[in-house]
């Protein structure tokens, strides 16, 4: 086979814009007959607690997840690291100044559970910055400017299915869904040509970027159809489900 491995974001592209949503039954089958022949990983912004529950409603149960939006590459099954890169304590000072400055409120992840940034002690290593509540693209376009002229951190936009508004992710320079993927392909001994990448926001630039067939979703934004092989359907009516069938499980069918 030409592709060995698939590698999908999860919000906008294995499951909707929904926290407590889980994949269609379509999507299930459809993985589960994939991972007999392909490699099945997730790359999210999410942290590994927060996307478990999706993993085990696919039967995930063995392979890698980049979590954190690649500031984590871990083992699903026995939760070993592979690659890990919090981001460093004073640019962690930054970031927050910044948010509170523009009035904003964010969660945190320690490699454990998600939680709202009050004030006090912090834990000594965080992976991942990130909104639940959706802000005006114009106040999260600001932010990304004023953050982006420091080099060791990385924030991206994200999407939503609502216009004009959106979130953001933040993570240390060396830790976007690229490098998340490449640390991935390390373990798994694979070539970006061999792997197949679908995404569906802004933060999925990396992710496609790391894979040699870009898929976006029907429901990505115009920025992200624009670099991509090949426009899949949107997250409600099973794109992931129709891009394994045309790229992954055609081939098959033909040998």
């Amino acid at each position: 086979m030409k592709y060995k491995a698939i590698i999908l974001d999860v919000d906008g592209t294995l499951v909707t814009y929904d926290y407590n949503a889980l994949p269609s039954e379509k999507v299930h089958k459809i993985i589960n007959r994939a991972r007999e022949h392909v490699v099945v990983c997730i790359a999210t912004g999410r942290s590994f607690a927060f996307v478990e529950p999706i993993l085990q409603a696919l039967d995930l149960n063995y392979g890698l997840a980049i979590v954190n939006n690649g500031a984590q590459v871990l083992d699903i099954q026995t939760k070993q690291s592979y690659y890990s890169k919090p981001l460093n304590s004073e640019d962690v000072e930054t970031v927050i100044s910044t948010l509170l400055d523009e009035d904003i409120s964010f969660f945190m992840n320690c490699g454990g559970d998600d939680f709202l940034y009050q004030r006090g002690p912090l834990p000594s290593s965080i992976f991942n910055i990130y909104s639940r509540e959706l802000f005006s693209q114009n106040k999260i376009r600001r932010v990304i400017k004023k953050l982006s002229m420091h080099p060791k951190i990385s924030i991206l936009e994200t999407s939503h299915c609502n216009p004009g508004v959106s979130g953001f992710v933040i993570t240390h320079a060396l830790a976007t869904k690229q490098q998340g993927i490449w640390e991935a392909a390390k373990v798994l001994d694979l070539k970006p040509a061999e792997i197949v990448g679908v995404g569906d926001g802004y933060n999925d630039f990396p992710l496609l970027m790391a894979c040699g067939l870009k898929i976006a979703m029907g429901n990505a934004n115009d920025d992200l159809k624009g670099i991509a092989d090949y426009i899949a359907p949107s997250v409600e009516n099973d794109g992931v489900a129709h891009v394994i069938e045309k790229y992954i499980l055609a081939s098959i069918d033909e040998v």
